[in-house]
């Protein structure tokens, strides 16, 4: 058994942005601190959604796993997802077509191993990053 926390899971940082504020920093996970409620006050001119990741190094220059982010609405369809990044940037144009249509905007990462014979043998654990809900 290979433990979560070999591939990536654990030992890294996220920063999430709105617009040019930084609403937090965090190195757990906590699904009620990291929800924002309310409407989204963004314009168009502002950078949107910005989040990230910082992964504590690795022997090697390669690390051993692949990063996905993925954004999930309240029925947890999946929306986006971005592969092998550690910054996912989401603009605020994006953000307001999304809510118009949509409640709620769920974050989440996850990794897998590179190598194809191990990533076929884990469980794959999606890690909250952060939710906005507007009410």
């Amino acid at each position: 058994m290979i433990p979560w926390k070999t591939f990536g899971q654990e030992n890294f940082r996220w920063s999430v942005r709105l617009g040019n504020r930084l609403l937090w920093s965090a190195d757990r996970e906590d699904t009620a601190a990291h929800t924002v409620h309310g409407p989204l006050a963004l314009n168009h001119s502002e950078a949107g959604l910005i989040i990230q990741v910082t992964d504590k190094p690795e022997s090697g220059s390669r690390p051993a796993w692949i990063r996905y982010f993925g954004l999930f609405d309240e029925r947890d369809s999946e929306w986006l997802r971005v592969k092998d990044r550690n910054t996912l940037a989401v603009t605020s144009i994006f953000l307001k077509d999304f809510f118009r249509r949509r409640a709620r905007l769920t974050v989440f990462s996850w990794v897998i191993p590179r190598d194809p014979r191990l990533a076929a043998q884990i469980r794959i654990r999606r890690v909250h990053l952060c939710s906005f809900v507007t009410d």
